[in-house]
């Protein structure tokens, strides 16, 4: 029997077909997908080993990580009205996976 570890370098890319980022336990942002740097109208470079506090996040969002509970929210950043976000708790962070919202239709 063979036993195989896995880094979160290794399981990250599994994640890489939604627009993502990493967070590591300090709010340290390691990793971001190009998609998500796009609709966070950003480059990789300027969101990686930046910090989550620098996206203006919402106070709700920011006790879910603390609390390490898998969760969505519409709305997580006030500089981003047009995200919606889901955390999914890591043993090394989180994983926040952004989608763009749905704009309300106006009649």
């Amino acid at each position: 029997t063979e036993i195989y570890t896995l880094s979160l370098h290794d399981a990250l890319p599994i994640y890489s077909e939604k627009p993502f980022l990493f967070l590591d336990k300090n709010y340290v942002i390691q990793q971001v997908t190009p998609e998500a740097a796009m609709l966070l109208e950003k480059t990789s470079a300027e969101l990686v080993n930046g910090h989550l506090f620098d996206l203006s996040p919402e106070p709700d969002l920011m006790r879910a990580i603390e609390k390490a509970k898998e969760a969505k929210f519409l709305k997580p950043f006030l500089s981003y009205p047009h995200l919606s976000v889901s955390l999914k708790p890591d043993p090394n962070g989180t994983l926040l996976f952004l989608e763009r919202s749905e704009l309300p239709q106006t009649t």
